[in-house]
């Protein structure tokens, strides 16, 4: 071998080697290939403390069931835990939450047209304030979409919600009550 050829196989095992590096003092933790190691941060404690964990992936001996506390996890309706929990597709959450609205209320139409994508491209635009949603219904035999943004008791506190889009939105946005929507998606 030449001279050239065992400084790179040199640099490479020193490399290498580096990947399993021992402990030399001082406050602070990293992992090595044989786990994670880490020091005690006060400095009146012996370096000698260190300690180590495996951290193997089959290895769950140093761990411990969290606590249960007073509250329990709530699960978003979004979220798939398991083939008794599908989550519910997004366009029956939007109708559910249309019909469940006051029908003496109001909201903002933002967009109304025949592809789902435009109405759902300018529904993103909307400032993340309110509630959104995109509902699909039939007018003279074609299929349309409703991009609808917020929901409220007054159709003044609606024109001033309205007024607060962006320039981009209001161009075709419009104030519209609750009974009109519901009716025109038949809920």
């Amino acid at each position: 071998m030449s001279g050239k050829q065992l400084f790179v196989l040199g640099l490479c095992w020193l490399g290498l080697s580096a990947c399993d590096t021992t402990h030399s003092g001082g406050d602070y933790s990293y992992e090595t290939s044989g786990g994670y190691y880490g020091t005690s941060i006060d400095s009146n404690v012996d370096s000698s403390s260190a300690y180590t964990y495996n951290s193997s992936y089959d290895n769950y001996s140093n761990y411990q069931e969290a606590p249960v506390g007073g509250e329990g996890v709530a699960i978003p309706q979004t979220y798939h835990v398991g083939t008794d929990h599908a989550p519910v597709p997004a366009k029956d959450r939007d109708r559910t939450w249309i019909s469940e609205q006051n029908p003496q209320g109001y909201t903002i139409e933002i967009a109304d047209g025949d592809k789902a994508a435009q109405v759902a491209n300018k529904l993103v635009q909307a400032p993340k304030k309110e509630r959104t949603a995109e509902v699909q219904y039939f007018r003279d035999g074609g299929q349309y979409y409703k991009g609808l943004y917020g929901s409220y008791s007054t159709e003044e506190a609606a024109k001033q919600a309205l007024d607060a889009l962006p320039d981009n939105l209001k161009q075709q946005a419009g104030v519209k009550s609750w009974r009109d929507v519901q009716g025109a998606v038949g809920e």
